[in-house]
Formats: structure tokens, sequence, C-alpha cells
């Protein structure tokens, strides 16, 4: 009797004996907002607070409308008036009645006119607010005295048409700012780490 050979059957494998490495998902795109969220906090938070630890320095400010005979230099005109108001002629005096120098005077005197604007904006900082209106005052009241000695009384004189004031709020410290300055550098870490990760989760996924 004889006695067949039985081959092996070819046996299929399971899935489970496969080896295979899972394919990575990308990022939930939930996950990806809040760490944006966190960087721009981390960034806006403390730059408000630091921002808000600085000495208050406030503003006072006048208009003094200086009257342009030629219409057609208005510019010009200005340009030479904004000199004057900043020299030592017109700074000086109030300087010495404040025990202060010029140059002082000067680092805290901002002066500026709009386009064919003759009015003359300006504004001084100081610690103090009622001290810088006063200082405001001295100035605009200093000029007008030495455009008269200038000009002659022949020439319409210019007036404050907005007398001295405190600003509303401290021109120092500026916490918001701060804070807005934190968001930008928080948006730009924040993109910048999306875009690594969003890279490395589509190489992983590859």
């Amino acid at each position: 009797m004889s006695h067949a050979t039985l081959e092996p059957r070819p046996t299929s494998l399971a899935p489970a004996d496969l080896e295979y490495e899972p394919r990575r998902r990308p990022r939930n795109p939930v996950t990806i907002a809040v760490m944006s969220l966190l960087i721009v906090l981390g960034t806006a938070i403390p730059a408000y607070f630091v921002g808000a630890q600085g000495k208050k320095v406030y503003g006072a400010e006048a208009e003094i409308l200086y009257p342009v005979p030629d219409l057609g230099s208005v510019g010009a005109a200005m340009d030479t008036q904004r000199v004057i108001l900043e020299s030592r002629a017109v700074l000086a005096p109030v300087a010495a009645r404040f025990s202060t120098t010029s140059d002082d005077l000067n680092g805290a005197l901002s002066v500026y006119s709009q386009g064919a604007s003759q009015v003359l904006h300006l504004q001084v900082r100081n610690g103090d607010p009622e001290l810088a209106r006063r200082l405001t005052e001295a100035i605009s009241n200093s000029y007008i005295r030495t455009v008269v000695e200038i000009e002659g009384r022949s020439r319409p004189r210019p007036r404050i048409i907005t007398p001295p004031h405190v600003l509303g709020a401290p021109l120092e410290p500026r916490p918001k700012r701060a804070a807005a300055a934190g968001v930008l550098v928080g948006l730009l870490v924040a993109a910048g780490a999306v875009g690594i990760v969003v890279a490395l989760s589509r190489e992983r996924a590859s």
C-alpha cells in the first residue's frame, strides 16, 4: 500500500501578523489653535505688565494761531515759527523762572503744525501734570512776546486759541501699546511654531 506525500499548503497571514507602521494623523487644528493662543498670551501678558511699570509722564498742550500775511508761503512761515518757538530766546526766560535749563526744556517740548495750517501745536512732557500745564503756558506767552519783539506791533500778533491744558491720559507708560507689541511678537512666534509642527506632522505621515 502506497502512501501519498502531503504537500503543506501555504497559509495566508492574518493582518495582525504583518508588520506595518501606523500612519500618523496630522495634528488636530484645535490643538494648533490652542498652542498659538498660549504663545500669544505668553508674550502679550508679560509685555503689558512690564509696560505698566514705568514712571508716569503727563503731557500738556496748547494751540497758537500765527497769522501768515502771504498764504502762498504758509509752509516756510510756519517752519520759521517752529524754530523761534524752540529757540533759546523763548525758552531761556522760562527755564530761569522754573529753575531748569533751556536744553532740558527743549527736550520736553514738541512743536508741530499740520499741512497749510497756521496753527502751532505745542506739547510739554513732565512727571507733574500741573507743572506741565504751567510750562506750556509760560512757553506760549514767551513765544508771543518774542514774535512781537521781532516783527513789531504793526503786524497781527499770534494768539492762543486753545489754552494750555493737561491731556486726559498719561503719555507714559502705555501698557496697551506694549501689549499690542507683545501680541505681534507672539503671532510671529506662533506662526513659526505652527509651520514647524505642520511640517513635522506631514513628514511623519508620509
